[in-house]
């Protein structure tokens, strides 16, 4: 009732005592996240929701609303990187997801120029090095002071111009030659960097381009201490 008319020190409060007599009650805590996310309290929000999800999975709302908040933070961090180069510019930026692209608003007052033959480039020098899982390409859409339509609004490929991750073939080489178990999975790695740069897939060679370093230096670790591991063994055997 309290929470219905408003009340919401009140409503919070009665939330406080179910909880603290009943410590399980998954709707109290997903109804006090509810209430201070109203509140601005986004962390307490956050708080109770995974409180609410860790004992009730299946409680959607709430798994929702922290996939929007989190989403939120980092629409705000994308945003922030973005504050600064763009401001520089003469311009307001807001960034939102989109599936898998982002979607860039830029705004401009009428007077203030800008060349957005040459806006992308600037925009991937700052979000290409950050590698966003899951974003492989912006859509920027430009808007001018009042105006109701958007001056611009085009799709770009964010890795574009990107040069080909290495494929360390030689460290795959010879790993496989000296450390089989490790060097095998490397030479796969190593061969699927290209393959994926040519389908457009430029994290997943990164990626790829990654692993055959990490398994090429596991081998490398692993290798140097199988004498130590094999001394080991003859001394517990003797």
């Amino acid at each position: 009732m309290s929470l219905s008319q408003g009340h919401h020190s009140r409503a919070l409060a009665d939330l406080d005592t179910a909880i603290q007599h009943h410590p399980t009650m998954v709707l109290a805590y997903l109804q006090r996240g509810n209430l201070r996310h109203q509140l601005g309290d986004i962390p307490g929000a956050v708080s109770d929701w995974e409180i609410a999800v860790c004992n009730d999975f299946s409680l959607e709302d709430a798994k929702q609303k922290l996939a929007n908040v989190q989403q939120a933070n980092a629409d705000a961090k994308l945003s922030a990187i973005l504050a600064a180069p763009l401001a520089a510019k003469g311009l307001r930026v807001e960034v939102t997801h989109s599936s898998s692209q982002l979607v860039i608003h830029t705004h401009r007052h009428l007077g203030t120029g800008i060349n957005y033959y040459t806006l992308p480039e600037l925009i991937r020098e700052h979000l290409v090095p950050l590698h966003l899982p899951d974003i492989s390409k912006f859509q920027l859409i430009g808007h001018l002071a009042e105006a109701k339509c958007p001056e611009w609004k085009q799709s770009y490929d964010l890795y574009k111009g990107q040069p080909c991750p290495p494929s360390n073939w030689q460290a795959a080489f010879s790993t496989l030659v000296v450390f089989p178990p490790f060097g095998i999975p490397a030479f796969i790695q190593a061969a699927q960097v290209a393959n994926f740069y040519k389908r457009g897939q430029y994290l997943e060679a990164l990626s790829a381009s990654k692993s055959v370093k990490g398994l090429c230096v596991a081998g490398s670790i692993t290798l140097g201490f199988l004498p130590c591991y094999l001394w080991a063994m003859q001394l517990t055997i003797l």
